[in-house]
């Protein structure tokens, strides 16, 4: 049960982060039609950072930590890369704008940190 509370407000303060993700996205991606890299990675790094802050205290109720945080960033860094990767592919076999292939590349990424942060940041 614990573990079900913890993926619920985990998805609640990602949802709240994608959320604001979402919007800045479209805004540097399709009306500013800013390079996708360098903003999807910079959005994230900032998004990772209030999401330990939100999700140590919220959903696994430990202590912040310097520790705690560079465990986390390099959780978050391997999900970088997994979503790095899936745009590449999605840029690579569709014809999808970078806004579309930013978004799909986020449900897959977001599983698979909640997972790895479970495992190796927070452990309880």
């Amino acid at each position: 049960m614990k573990l079900i509370q913890q993926l619920i407000k985990f998805g609640g303060i990602g949802g709240m982060l994608a959320v604001g993700s979402i919007i800045i996205y479209y805004i540097t991606l399709d009306v500013l039609a800013l390079p996708v890299y360098p903003i999807y990675t910079a959005v994230y790094c900032i998004a990772v950072y209030i999401s330990y802050m939100l999700n140590s205290k919220y959903t696994f109720q430990e202590e912040r930590t310097r520790e705690g945080l560079l465990k986390y960033y390099l959780v978050y860094g391997i999900g970088l890369a997994i979503g790095l990767g899936l745009i590449y592919l999605f840029k690579s076999y569709t014809s999808w704008s970078d806004f579309i292939v930013t978004l799909a590349s986020m449900l897959p990424r977001t599983v698979l940190v909640f997972v790895f942060s479970k495992l190796f940041v927070f452990g309880k």
